[in-house]
């Protein structure tokens, strides 16, 4: 039967929010397993269960019957008929990863193969099934319910079947105890009756009882049995309509209308009386082995891939920080737990070999039988590069294959305790219940449309509250609504933009691993701290920034921090000090990263930029600041020798064409003997901004309001002129260079008097810079549009607007402009 798509979706996003829950609870139920939490059990039982009826409901019957065998060792557990141990712990969080895979592809998920979790959940029932079941009615009606389905006669129409539904292949007779329902479950006989219509059709019924139906409530069974057709299978009719087993008879409808006219089921109904066997776990019938060569779909091994690189992040970022939170461990264990059952699922050996090794050596630091040391750090860290490195082959070709994969698995397992190994397991707190995530994933391509969208309608209310038709109205209504409607639109806008931005905290958390292993190669230690994590920027800005802060750390800790023997010579710490910083300043997103090492050397890096042409003279000319820019000009490099660090002049290079390609740029601040900044300044090249329009004759540009200092008309009296004709305005006690916008871009101006126009102050970080303006029109919500990729540059522009007459106005990137007037 065809589901609306969107049914389908609602159910896969509440089931994975039910399984995050159900491993949570599984993984806290492994640590008390000679107490377990009662309440817990129940959880997890009631998470399952609730999958179980909803897959049973859109015939996701894979999904379905997984969820009932699993179903049914909880059961137990419920029960106290077992006990809960690790084996079945591990076996339930594989059913678990199981499921949310077909759950990624339910149009599949009944040609995936369950077979060998399905095995393992039926040899932990101990070859017996214990599905929970309403208790035994108790009634004063003898031989009515004992035996169900032995009553006089039902007779069955074939004409009712033939107008049955044609997608309904299931027929049943259901027999319910209404007095029995009501008082046990509290559901009404008008409630049963709708239950079942909404699943179903009821072809036929029949009441029957033993009671005095003049009673209000009789306390004797009424008996009410239904003739009824649905699309459930045998497997979940009977959680679906609230019965046991033996008050549910299947009917096969294609035989009876073959064979008769007009039948009863007087025979059937008594041989219905005996136990029915379970349909789902059968556990007379052999299940067959597990096929080596299970089929993956492209589609299903994309998504692995990209699920298993954020596992694998996220286990580097805990093993790095082991020591600083225990709890780390015992996450890396989740972790690479179901990284392993994933792979074994999917059949692919080598990283389920391997993952498996590494689970062993964390679950051994997590219950305090191995000790932490920097040998097990860093052969768990290689295990994880080695998973990582065979991602992108699989990905392209399908084969798990990694490379020296025994070798990785014999160090894992012959891996020593040294002397000076630190206990973790001690350390460790009960775990917590994580919070659960309500997300859902969208095309990023339908994110860009909807912002484009609410720029459009940014634009369009402008143009209608600000229509010069309406000049010299007194609309106080329109007013009124317009207000409205610009509040109802700011929030929108709001909204829109935080779908597409990300913290920076993914990214930073790359760091710490390459810091981790930098200091091992290069032999300083050094300690990354990390601030301003929560920052948010746009999606395409982190791809973009990742690979110059790569650049910038291995130069840090290369060429910036000095051995501990300098160090301590000096006066420092032998530990240095990398530290990543994020913000964002005056509209612009901010990223500085700060060593406390040596500095930049200005006599080094001429020496080698004349030695290899890029200077000309002595370079006496250059001011401190030009001469630290020569560090990004391509090939150059200060090293004495190229390592597997740094050395070969390319990485700077890649910093600042990474950074003009998102129209950011870097700048340079050091201190001989304390330490270097390099600070990134990316502007907002997507989003919504209050914004400032001036006039330079009859262009318009913006200026974000967020890098507005001030505005003002200066008088003679504050305008110095330098003997290099460079204009400069006192405002205070400061002196600012003012910069004339109509020579900038070459445009003709009305006003040529400084004091005839209007200066705009406006600044970026610690730096200010006067703009000089024929006039200020006024402040408006700006749509930020990025520049065409065919426009190479733009001195000064960060992107262009819409204004309210369909104008387009050019906005002013401030940083961009300061710099060109230091030049």
């Amino acid at each position: 039967m065809e589901y609306d798509a969107s049914l389908m979706r609602e159910f896969a996003v509440e089931a994975q929010e039910h399984l995050e829950s159900v491993e949570d609870n599984l993984l806290r139920l492994a640590i008390q397993k000679e107490n377990p939490d009662r309440e817990l059990i129940d959880k997890v039982f009631r998470s399952v269960h609730s999958i179980k009826g909803g897959a049973g409901f859109l015939s996701l019957k894979q999904v379905a019957k997984l969820a009932h065998a699993m179903e049914a060792l909880l059961s137990e557990f419920r029960s106290g008929g077992k006990a809960i141990g690790g084996d079945s712990i591990d076996t339930l969080i594989a059913g678990v990863d199981l499921i949310q895979l077909m759950l990624e592809d339910t149009d599949r998920s009944n040609d995936v193969d369950i077979s060998s979790v399905h095995h393992r959940l039926r040899n932990l029932l101990d070859e017996k099934e214990t599905e929970p079941s309403p208790p035994p009615i108790q009634d004063s009606c003898p031989n009515s319910l004992k035996k169900p389905f032995v009553q006089e006669e039902f007779e069955i129409d074939p004409e009712i079947l033939k107008n049955l539904p044609p997608t309904h292949e299931f027929l049943y007779l259901l027999k319910y105890d209404l007095a029995a329902s009501r008082e046990q479950n509290n559901r009404s006989p008008v409630r049963i009756v709708r239950d079942l219509l909404s699943t179903g059709v009821i072809a036929d019924s029949r009441l029957e009882s033993c009671a005095d139906l003049s009673e209000p409530i009789p306390k004797v069974p009424l008996v009410y049995t239904v003739l009824y057709s649905t699309i459930l299978d045998p497997d979940f009719i009977g959680l679906a309509v609230g019965l046991p087993d033996e008050r549910v008879l299947t009917i096969d409808k294609e035989n009876f209308l073959k064979h008769s006219a007009l039948s009863t089921l007087h025979a059937a109904l008594v041989s219905a009386s005996e136990p029915a066997s379970e349909p789902v776990i059968d556990l007379e019938t052999p299940i067959p082995p597990v096929s080596s060569e299970s089929p993956v779909s492209p589609e299903i091994t994309e998504h692995f891939v990209s699920e298993a690189e954020e596992l694998l992040e996220r286990m580097e970022h805990c093993l790095v920080n082991a020591l600083k939170n225990p709890e780390n461990i015992a996450e890396a264990f989740r972790l690479i737990h179901s990284f392993k059952g994933n792979s074994g699922l999917l059949g692919f050996k080598d990283f389920e070999r391997l993952s498996h090794q590494t689970e062993t050596v964390l679950e051994g630091l997590r219950d305090g039988s191995v000790f932490w040391n920097d040998t097990i750090q860093h052969r768990l860290l290689q295990s994880i590069d080695a998973l990582r490195e065979a991602l992108p082959e699989l990905s392209k070709t399908g084969i798990s294959r990694i490379l020296k994969c025994d070798d990785l698995i014999a160090q894992l397992t012959h891996l020593e305790i040294c002397e000076d190994s630190t206990p973790i397991a001690a350390n460790l707190s009960p775990v917590t219940v994580s919070k659960q995530h309500h997300d859902i994933r969208v095309d990023l391509e339908k994110l860009d449309l909807l912002i484009n969208l609410v720029g459009e309608l940014v634009t369009a209310e402008a143009m209608v509250s600000k229509n010069p038709d309406l000049e010299g109205l007194d609309l106080d209504n329109f007013e009124r609504s317009a207000h409205n409607l610009r509040r109802i639109i700011s929030e929108l806008q709001d909204v829109a933009m935080s779908m597409r931005m990300v913290p920076l905290s993914r990214t930073f958390r790359k760091m710490t691993r390459l810091a981790h292993d930098l200091s091992l190669k290069s032999g300083k230690p050094v300690k990354l701290t990390l601030l301003g994590e929560e920052t948010e920027v746009d999606k395409t800005v982190i791809e973009h920034i990742t690979d110059p802060l790569v650049h910038i750390i291995r130069n840090c800790v290369d060429h910036g921090i000095e051995s501990p023997d300098m160090r301590r010579r000096f006066g420092k710490p032998e530990t240095g000090l990398i530290t990543i910083r994020a913000g964002h300043e005056g509209g612009e997103v901010v990223i500085h990263v700060s060593d406390d090492g040596q500095g930049l050397s200005r006599e080094k890096i001429l020496k080698k930029a004349i030695a290899t042409g890029i200077v000309s003279g002595d370079g006496t000319h250059l001011s401190d600041e030009a001469v630290h820019r020569l560090i990004f000009e391509p090939g150059f490099s200060t090293a004495e020798q190229v390592t597997d660090v740094s050395g070969r002049g390319v990485g700077m290079d890649v910093v600042r064409r990474n950074l003009e390609k998102i129209k950011g740029r870097i700048d340079v601040h050091t201190l001989p003997g304390r330490g270097t900044t390099l600070s990134f300044r990316i502007p907002l090249t997507l989003a919504i901004i209050e914004g400032m329009l001036i006039r330079v004759g009859t262009a318009r540009y913006t200026i974000p309001l967020l890098s507005i200092r001030e505005s003002f008309r200066p008088t003679p009296k504050q305008i110095t002129t330098t003997m290099d004709g460079q204009e400069i305005v006192r405002i205070r006690n400061d002196l600012l260079p003012i910069l004339r916008l109509h020579k900038l871009y070459k445009v003709a101006s009305e006003q040529t008097e400084i004091d005839r126009g209007i200066l705009i102050h406006v600044a970026c970080g610690i730096k200010s810079v006067c703009l000089f303006a024929d006039d200020i029109v006024g402040h408006h919500h700006t749509v930020i549009k990025g520049i065409p990729e065919y426009i190479d540059s733009a001195r000064g522009i960060s992107g262009f607007t819409i204004l309210d007459n369909g104008e387009v106005s050019l906005i002013l990137d401030v940083g961009s402009i300061i710099e060109m007037a230091e030049r």
